[in-house]
């Protein structure tokens, strides 16, 4: 471990950036924790929904709100974005397991906004998140059911992440099937050729369905359900904001053994003003999964030892 502390504290002494890291590692007996300005604030952008997963399954689970009650897609609750339910007409039915999974596996916002208006509003999650000591949640504190976020820290999303690993089984299988090959999935545990395919797919599809519900339902079921891999169960989360570009991922990188680290890993880089050639200007938007994706490997290194 004091190799991959060094490591981190090497990583956040670049000033060129901003990070928030966070790692604990549990292997038998022992666990081990390594931090890099973990309180540092910034934009939570989709690991908001982390948040909105813990307080949903704790709905679930006092019978509040049931996996299986069907849910209807309004457009009132359509966002652009990530995802694929802005592309489904208004009146589609979907249950609240299959949102769930929807705004964990490809991050959807619409799905997200269908969840957060099954169960309550950002203020209700907020303030039951407060309760179990999360009192920066990346939720924006209001009343509404859209859901919209606001900063977190590295060292708070790691408590969201241990709520979901002892609470919400669901969360876990849901983020396993995450489609994004970037961040702590890069070179670990890339998702298949298809299932990178398969969601263009859906929204075209849906954008021609015309409203069948089998269709609609199938093709909920196509999206929701990716393959679902062994080793890494992550939420990323990505957003340009004021100047400034972030892009955070975290989660779980498990062993056979049952050895286990959850990782946190929050970056953010200023925008240059000027426009840059394609190529820098790539460079510049991936970095952030490359330092995820480079901790990762070092997690993955410090378990094998």
């Amino acid at each position: 471990m004091t190799a991959l502390a060094d490591e981190i504290a090497d990583l956040a002494n670049d000033s060129s950036r901003q990070l928030g890291i966070a790692i604990r590692v549990d292997q038998g007996y022992d666990t081990r924790v390594v931090t890099a300005a973990a309180d540092q604030p910034m934009m939570a952008a989709s690991l908001a929904k982390l948040g909105i997963a813990a307080y949903v399954t704790h709905r679930v689970t006092i019978g509040a709100v049931h996996w299986e009650d069907v849910l209807v897609l309004t457009d009132g609750i359509k966002r652009r974005g990530t995802g694929v339910l802005y592309d489904f007409p208004a009146g589609t039915r979907l249950t609240l397991r299959r949102a769930f999974e929807l705004m964990l596996s490809v991050s959807d916002n619409t799905a997200a906004n269908v969840v957060l208006a099954a169960v309550g509003s950002q203020r209700t999650v907020n303030t039951w998140l407060a309760l179990q000591g999360i009192t920066q949640s990346g939720l924006a504190d209001r009343d509404d059911r859209l859901f919209m976020s606001t900063t977190t820290t590295a060292d708070q999303v790691l408590r969201v992440l241990d709520l979901l690993w002892a609470t919400s089984p669901e969360a876990v299988a849901a983020m396993r099937r995450n489609h994004n090959p970037k961040g702590l999935r890069y070179s670990l545990a890339p998702p298949s050729w298809w299932s990178q395919r398969r969601l263009p797919a859906v929204k075209w599809l849906a954008a021609r369905s015309g409203g069948r519900p089998r269709l609609l339902s199938a093709l909920i079921w196509c999206a929701a359900r990716l393959p679902a891999n062994r080793i890494v169960a992550n939420k990323d989360g990505a957003l340009n904001h004021e100047g400034w570009r972030y892009r955070h991922d975290a989660g779980w990188i498990t062993t056979a053994t049952g050895d286990r680290a959850t990782v946190v890993v929050l970056t953010s880089f200023s925008s240059p003003e000027a426009p840059m050639p394609g190529i820098w200007r790539w460079f510049r938007v991936q970095r952030g999964w490359m330092i995820a994706a480079h901790i990762g490997r070092l997690v993955k290194r410090d378990l094998a030892a």
